[in-house]
């Protein structure tokens, strides 16, 4: 069952790094205090985490492109629709197997990074743009490399 859940957040880091491939890296020289998680976001990232799960469940690529970093989806993927249709393949062999339970939601100088109930451990990062959150495409990739 861990297995299962593990491999499902994994795919969510292929999936976005088969599309981000050649895009450059974040701001190494940031220095700015790590935000905190008030208790309003940490309930958009667990509803974040659930639409995420939907995605899973219905095999949706739109959706699960729509849970992506918008500011970047166009400069990862061809297009929207390439997003989808990358998307839609994982989710379609298996997607988050039994779902996505959190763990913890911890801020980073970025944003939060969700921490999984997974052996072994997995966390996927988000970034808050305007009043919601999405997948950090960047701290996806510069977690992979």
């Amino acid at each position: 069952m861990g297995l299962r859940r593990l491999t499902s957040v994994a795919g969510i880091s292929l999936v976005l790094l088969a599309g981000f491939s050649g895009c450059g890296g974040g701001d190494e020289g940031d220095t700015a205090e790590p935000p905190t998680v008030s208790a309003v976001d940490r309930g958009k990232l667990e509803i974040a985490v659930n639409q995420l799960e939907i995605a899973g469940q219905s095999a949706s690529g739109a959706r699960f492109c729509s849970l992506v970093q918008p500011s970047l989806v166009d400069e990862a993927f061809k297009s929207k629709r390439d997003c989808a249709k990358q998307a839609k393949a994982f989710l379609t062999h298996g997607g988050f197997g039994d779902g996505l339970e959190i763990e913890s939601i911890v801020a980073t100088p970025k944003g939060a990074t969700v921490k999984f109930d997974t052996d072994p451990a997995s966390d996927l990062p988000f970034v808050k743009e305007g009043d919601a959150w999405f997948i950090d495409l960047r701290g996806v990739t510069g977690a992979q490399k």
